[in-house]
């Protein structure tokens, strides 16, 4: 059964999306984010579109600088050393 939706922005429908955008630490993660983010615009110029990154790392520097809101957020990587420490992160986020 095929569907016509034309509520898409893709198909010329309703727009003005929010769009909420995570990933970063690294450029390999941030640049294709903000890469993403300007395909939306594209699609959808009346776009609402938020980053979430992590405190004092590289993606609370660029993203802004590509025109976009970023709230960071007070994460870290994984520590598959020491399992356990993990928990912290949770804290942290309180």
């Amino acid at each position: 059964m095929q569907t016509n939706n034309t509520s898409s922005p893709l198909h010329g429908g309703i727009r003005g999306g929010r769009y909420l955008i995570s990933g970063g630490g690294t450029g390999g993660h941030i640049f294709p984010a903000i890469s993403i983010a300007n395909a939306l615009k594209e699609l959808d110029p009346n776009a609402d579109i938020l980053f979430v990154g992590a405190l004092g790392r590289m993606e609370m520097e660029r993203v802004p600088q590509a025109g976009y809101r970023i709230v960071g957020l007070p994460v870290r990587g994984f520590n598959r050393a020491q399992p356990w420490k993990n928990f912290s992160v949770l804290v942290d986020l309180a």
